[in-house]
C-alpha cells in the first residue's frame, strides 16, 4: 500500500533567528549558511515579520505615491530595523525593497524547511538523497525496500511553501504508521503540517501519482525525476520533456557536507 498526501508547510518563528535553539543541527545550519542579512531577515519572523506579512504590508505601501509618506507609513507597520534592512534591497520604492524582502524571506523559509526535512529523514534510519532547483527541492528517502519521495516547493510568500509525499515498497498500512512518524519529526524540528485536499491510499505498494512521473523521467533517481516532471508542467506541456532537455543547463546536485551548496 502507498500513501500520497500535500500539505503546507509552516516554519517555527524561533527556528532560523538565532535565539537559543536545543536543535544544535539547526543552529549549525543556521550559523554556517546564513549571511548576516539573511539572519537579520529570519529575525523579523521573531517580530511576526514572515514573509506573508512583508509581502502584504508591502501591496498597503504600493498603494502610496507619496515616498514620503510611504516611508513614514512602513516605519509605523514594520519598524526601523526591517525598515533599514529593506534598504539593502535595492529597489525603485520602499514598496519594492520590502517586497524583495518578502521574496527573500520566502526562499529562506523553503531552503531551511528542505534542510529539516532531509534531517528529519535521517534520524528515521533512511538514506536520503536530495536535489535542488528554482523554487523547488526533492528528496528520495530510503530504508531497505521502503521508499519515500517529498517534494517541497517554495510557492511564494502569499501561497507559502508546499510539501508532498508518497510512499512505496509497502505491502500493508504501516505507510500511514511511517507517514505520523515523519510528521512527529518535522514538528519536532519546527515544521509543523496542514494538510491540503484529501490524501490518497493506494493498494499498489509501487507508489501514487508523485512517484509514477518522478519515475518515468529518472527511474533511478526520483528525486532529479519528480523536479524534471515539474519543469515540464512549467513549459505548459502536455507531456513531460525528456531528461536530455535539461542536460545543458540543469546539473543534478546531491547534497554534500557543504551546506552552502544546497542554496546555490
Amino acid at each position: 500500500m502507498s500513501t500520497e498526501h500535500t500539505y503546507r508547510a509552516q516554519l517555527d518563528v524561533q527556528i532560523g533567528t538565532g535565539m537559543p535553539d536545543a536543535r544544535a543541527e539547526m543552529a549549525a545550519y543556521v550559523a554556517q549558511c546564513f549571511s548576516q542579512t539573511e539572519l537579520q531577515l529570519m529575525q523579523l519572523r521573531h517580530h511576526g515579520l514572515d514573509a506573508s506579512r512583508l509581502v502584504k504590508y508591502s501591496h498597503s505601501l504600493l498603494q502610496l505615491k507619496e515616498p514620503n509618506m510611504a516611508l513614514q507609513s512602513a516605519r509605523a507597520l514594520l519598524g526601523n530595523g526591517a525598515v533599514m534592512l529593506a534598504s539593502q534591497f535595492k529597489a525603485p520604492s520602499i514598496a519594492s525593497s520590502v517586497k524583495r524582502m518578502a521574496n527573500e524571506a520566502a526562499r529562506l523559509e523553503w531552503s531551511t524547511v528542505s534542510f529539516i526535512a532531509e534531517h528529519a529523514l535521517k534520524t528515521m534510519n533512511c538514506s536520503t538523497r536530495a536535489v535542488s532547483r528554482g523554487c523547488r527541492s526533492a528528496i528520495e528517502a530510503s530504508s531497505g525496500n521502503t521508499k519515500l519521495l517529498v517534494l517541497i516547493e517554495n510557492r511564494g510568500p502569499l501561497k507559502g511553501l508546499s510539501i508532498k509525499t508518497d510512499w512505496a515498497g509497502l505491502s500493508d498500512t504501516s505507510c500511514v504508521q511511517k507517514q505520523a512518524q515523519f510528521e512527529q519529526q518535522l514538528a519536532k524540528n519546527g515544521v509543523t503540517l496542514a494538510r491540503e485536499g484529501v490524501g490518497q491510499h493506494h493498494i499498489d505498494p509501487r507508489g501514487g501519482q508523485l512517484i509514477a512521473a518522478a519515475g518515468k523521467m529518472h527511474a533511478d533517481n526520483l528525486a532529479t525525476g519528480i523536479l524534471f516532471h515539474e519543469e515540464s508542467k512549467d513549459y505548459g506541456l502536455h507531456e513531460p520533456l525528456h531528461e536530455d532537455f535539461f542536460e545543458d543547463f540543469y546539473k543534478e546536485r546531491e547534497y554534500g557536507n557543504n551546506l552552502k551548496e544546497r542554496l546555490s
